[in-house]
């Protein structure tokens, strides 16, 4: 997670995946810090908090390749690219489990950056690639509070933690 000071339209962060292979995908999701140290609410409200777009750029190659151009405030809106993102095989997928209304006001408004695919058929595929990644975060307002952005990487590489706290990656069983 990382931490948004107040007051910024722009925020970047250098060292997204410092020193690490590119994972397949990452899901990213903004939340005001007061909720997140308040017991009381859930830390996993995702609202828009005005973005108008994120991005990641790896080795001078930016993910999406296009903006979203995210525009929730003002006519004519736009996010269905967003929004469509969450679901990168749509006619493969068992259900859609967030619809329009919860991504806008029920607390599910994420966005999912997809950095390579498994088919080698997809126009998108491109090879792993080590970081440093940077991520740009761009707001229609100076923001009010605080915001954290939360990132969950997805990879298929392996993991074990040993009983010495010594971590392996890509390990063979």
């Amino acid at each position: 997670k990382l931490i948004i000071p107040a007051g910024l339209r722009n925020f970047s962060y250098q060292s997204l995946f410092a020193g690490e292979n590119l994972p397949k995908a990452c899901l990213f999701g903004l939340t005001n810090q007061s909720e997140v140290s308040n017991f009381e609410q859930s830390p996993y409200q995702f609202r828009t908090h005005n973005l108008q777009d994120i991005s990641v750029t790896c080795n001078s190659q930016r993910f999406p390749s296009q903006s979203f151009n995210l525009t929730y405030n003002t006519k004519p809106k736009s996010y269905m690219r967003a929004f469509q993102s969450l679901y990168p095989d749509l006619w493969n997928s068992e259900g859609t489990y967030i619809d329009i209304k919860k991504y806008l006001e029920g607390g599910y408004c994420l966005y999912f950056i997809q950095f390579y695919s498994d088919s080698s058929t997809d126009d998108s595929f491109i090879a792993k690639q080590l970081g440093p990644c940077r991520i740009d975060l761009n707001f229609e307002n100076e923001n009010n509070g605080v915001l954290v952005l939360y990132c969950w990487a997805f990879s298929d590489q392996n993991f074990l933690l040993d009983a010495n706290r010594n971590c392996y990656v890509n390990f063979k069983l």
